[in-house]
């Protein structure tokens, strides 16, 4: 029932596309993961040397709490100006309570403010040397800052910049490969692949040297690489990395866990889109078990492993599988005692899958479910509801049960537009399926 775009400039993409897509997203979810936190962590002060507060405040932004670190950082910043003496220790320090000042100023949306702050903490580095650890912590700090800015042409010559000075101050090191792994980063965000690929190759070729070829660490960069090989059409190249990679990750006794899990997904996506939907279904299967025989962690967590196993069996266009293990995932919450969303959401992906399998009793059933237990003005059960109600709708404007299927259009229409934050997506697709069910009662009326 969604109408199709009509603007060539929005043009659906091809299969192989998305499938390309998933796998880059899967990549950026392995970046992430692996990824640390450097800027955090400045290079040029030893941990135990730090004064508690400063640790303290680095802690909590490493968390999230950034709000919490601004108040102690104003302290540790004032009392690090009044404790300079014109000495080179006295500088890094305040160097380092800036260069966390501005990390905490740009978790909470003050670019501006973060900027002043990198800006003078690189300011104080330069003046005692062209090129020390000081001054390379403030550019990936600048760069960091530019990058949650939505300046990513910044971030990347910042970023640059930092790798240059500690190339220079400690050579070819995994600290390098770590700076390169997050300017490659800003590199795939801005589309300029070949770049890329380039720095995930550099980090690769540092951590194997220095960790060695099975070390978890190596494993970094391989997804993220293997998703531009795909990109070129170098589907065996991106294989054979991504087989390397998972094999890492269960020598480390990550099987599972969400970088092996993501990095297993890219490989289904990879080899699908080589022609290769006999592995791509096995490699599935294989997925399937280790989600379900696993005891280890909550049900929720295993419930959403499942729901992403399912979600690759819908991209290889086998809806019952998906069926299957939507109805397995539900056994296992059930016995969890799960939040109202986490129920929401898994009955939601089942009556999408029971759809597609064409199933629609199933479907049916998981929609009224939905509807008949999850009912509150949360915006987060207020979506459970609008989407259950156009699956519903689809169901019944498949059954010619027009009168109905508007009547399911209209009350979700109304439910998202209830919505505090409603995503523009949802509310466009309710009225196309207004327009088109009142279109074909139009034409029914004609004929009669």
């Amino acid at each position: 029932m969604r109408s199709s775009a009509s603007d060539p400039s929005h043009a659906q993409p091809t299969q192989p596309t998305m499938k390309i897509t998933r796998s880059i997203s899967h990549a950026l979810t392995c970046i992430v993961l692996a990824l640390p936190a450097l800027a955090a962590a400045p290079a040029w002060r030893d941990d135990a040397a730090r004064e508690p507060q400063s640790a303290q405040a680095e802690r909590l932004i490493a968390e999230g709490r950034a709000e919490e670190a601004l108040e102690l950082l104003a302290t540790s910043v004032q009392a690090a100006r009044a404790a300079r003496n014109g000495s080179a220790d006295s500088a890094q320090v305040l160097a380092r309570e800036l260069n966390n000042l501005a990390l905490a100023q740009s978790a909470v949306g003050r670019f501006d403010q973060a900027r002043e702050s990198a800006h003078e903490a690189l300011e104080l580095m330069l003046s005692w040397a062209d090129s020390s650890p000081g001054a390379a912590a403030a550019r990936r700090t600048l760069a960091e800052v530019a990058r949650a800015a939505g300046e990513l042409d910044e971030a990347a010559v910042w970023i640059g910049e930092a790798i240059r000075d500690l190339e220079t101050l400690y050579g070819k090191t995994p600290m390098i490969a770590q700076a390169r792994e997050f300017a490659a980063q800003i590199d795939f965000e801005l589309g300029q692949f070949d770049s890329a690929a380039e720095h995930f190759e550099r980090a690769l070729a540092i951590y194997e040297r220095y960790l060695g070829h099975a070390n978890e660490r190596t494993a970094g960069p391989v997804a993220p690489l293997a998703s531009i090989h795909a990109r070129r059409g170098e589907t065996a190249r991106a294989i054979q990395l991504l087989r390397g990679a998972q094999q890492i990750l269960t020598n480390a006794g990550k099987r599972g866990q969400p970088a092996w899990l993501a990095t297993s997904l890219q490989l289904v996506d990879v080899l699908a889109l080589a022609g290769r939907d006999q592995d791509a279904f096995a490699e599935l299967q294989a997925l399937e078990s280790v989600v379900f025989d696993a005891n280890e962690g909550d049900a929720a967590a295993r419930t959403a492993k499942a729901c992403a196993v399912a979600e690759g069996y819908l991209d290889l266009g086998r809806p019952i599988e998906a069926v299957r293990v939507h109805r397995r995932s539900l056994a296992v919450l059930a016995r969890a005692e799960p939040s109202v969303p986490e129920q929401a959401q898994a009955w939601l992906l089942l009556a999408r899958a029971a759809l597609m399998a064409g199933e629609s009793s199933s479907a049916l059933e998981a929609c009224d479910q939905v509807l008949a237990h999850f009912c509150s003005d949360g915006d987060i059960e207020r979506e459970a509801q609008v989407r259950a109600l156009l699956v519903r709708a689809r169901i019944r404007f498949d059954r010619s049960e027009l009168e109905a299927c508007r009547a399911d259009i209209r009350c979700a229409l109304e439910s998202a537009l209830a919505m505090r934050d409603a995503p523009a997506a949802l509310v466009l697709e309710a009225l196309a399926a207004l327009d088109t069910c009142d279109e074909f009662a139009a034409a029914a009326s004609k004929q009669r």
